[in-house]
């Protein structure tokens, strides 16, 4: 009787092994193959970390925003709305919702007015697939004391921030 070769696929192999599984220099002729199957299962964006956009007037914006939606706005010109990881009840997590100057360079090279600041659970094994799928990245991976940034383009030229928090640093 001849044996049929095993198939490898979301209902034979769990995500949690998937994702455990190591790129190491010893098993070396084991890495694209690790790659291959460990991209389908990583966990890519988790959530929105921010809204981001440019205004001629931040004061005047300020005050319309707290009259009429009732933010709380910072000193940083913005606010942070919290909320509740639903995996775990315990950790508090953070959108941020922020004005910048109509002068601002920070959203280029996109010549948007806004910027969409994306959640990921790890910046760095992300950027390297991102990386291999051909998307640009824009700049250089920044660590704060709240969390990792990188910054990418979609194809329509709107930059997009990754942030990989540290939501308790908020």
């Amino acid at each position: 009787m001849q044996r049929k070769p095993a198939i490898l696929n979301s209902k034979s192999i769990s995500t949690e092994f998937v994702c455990s599984l190591e790129f190491t220099p010893e098993l070396n002729f084991l890495n694209p193959f690790i790659k291959k199957i460990k991209a389908p299962f990583m966990k890519r964006v988790t959530g929105i970390g921010g809204v981001f956009f440019k205004c001629k007037d931040r004061e005047a914006q300020k005050n319309w925003y707290t009259n009429h939606l009732g933010f709380d706005i910072q000193s940083w010109g913005g606010t942070s709305f919290w909320w509740r990881d639903v995996e775990n009840a315990e950790k508090k997590c953070a959108t941020v919702w922020s004005m910048f100057g109509d002068d601002s360079k920070y959203y280029e090279p996109s010549k948007k007015d806004f910027m969409f600041n994306y959640r990921v659970e790890n910046l760095e094994e992300l950027l390297k697939l991102l990386k291999e799928e051909g998307v640009e990245q824009v700049g250089e991976v920044e660590t704060l004391e709240y969390g990792k940034f990188a910054w990418i383009m979609d194809p329509e030229g709107n930059k997009i921030e990754l942030w990989e928090p540290m939501d308790e640093k908020l």
